[in-house]
């Protein structure tokens, strides 16, 4: 997770692609969403409630103001969470509400 240089005091984050669960759910303890929709101050906290305990595979991109990594704006706006072949969709964005979705995989 790479950190883009700037002079405003945010900061961009690349897109992230983690396959154990471990780092997978400690990934997700560190992720804070605000603004409307969807939120949370961890999102670790909603996938497990979501049904998600042993997450395979997680991706992240795109930015989000409202999207936190360890306290700090602009973390990112997408993520998906697979459990097998359960996968859990959330999409936000600068100006966007922030909305998810569970769906099952053939």
């Amino acid at each position: 997770m790479a950190e883009e240089g700037n002079t405003t005091g945010t900061h961009s984050l690349d897109r992230v692609s983690l396959s154990n669960s471990d780092q997978i759910l400690e990934f997700l303890s560190h992720v804070a969403l605000r603004g409307k929709g969807l939120t949370t101050e961890s999102l670790l906290d909603t996938v497990l409630d979501l049904g998600f305990t042993e997450p395979t595979q997680l991706t992240a991109d795109g930015a989000d103001p409202d999207a936190y990594y360890h306290g700090r704006p602009n973390a990112w706006a997408n993520y998906h969470v697979r459990e097998w072949k359960r996968v859990l969709m959330i999409y936000g964005g600068p100006g966007r509400i922030r909305r998810y979705q569970i769906t099952e995989t053939p």
